[in-house]
């Protein structure tokens, strides 16, 4: 099984994915792929990972919509998440969900929110 880094946007993991193709051949890597999902709090949280933490890398476009977001930022944070998760949805095998130091609720509340949208699909 591989799990990944945290990762913040779809070409992140279209890259990683074509890499592993040429790498592996046309079914990309040779066992599971977990996607690692660390939620966003804040512009500076973004700020801090993508500068600081070796490894982590948060695209511009994710960057500047934290920076957009202000007092909203835990908000927008998940709805990236959302997004991320939704979207790639078929490219992994799953996801692990990594709270922030500290910041345990965020991670819940992903869950949550991952939970609804299953259960809406099972209805």
């Amino acid at each position: 099984m591989i799990m990944t880094q945290p990762l913040y946007s779809v070409a992140q993991v279209e890259a990683m994915l074509d890499t592993a193709r040429g790498i592996f051949g046309p079914g990309g890597f040779p066992v599971p792929l977990l996607l690692g999902v660390l939620p966003l709090h804040s512009s500076r949280h973004a700020e801090f990972l993508h500068n600081e933490v070796p490894g982590i890398t948060i695209p511009d476009e994710q960057r500047a919509a934290m920076r957009e977001a202000g007092a909203r930022g835990t908000e927008v944070g998940l709805e990236m998440a959302m997004d991320l998760l939704n979207a790639t949805e078929g490219m992994v095998q799953g996801t692990y969900i990594m709270p922030s130091f500290g910041r345990y609720e965020l991670s819940a509340e992903l869950v949550r929110r991952l939970r609804a949208r299953m259960a809406a699909r099972s209805a």
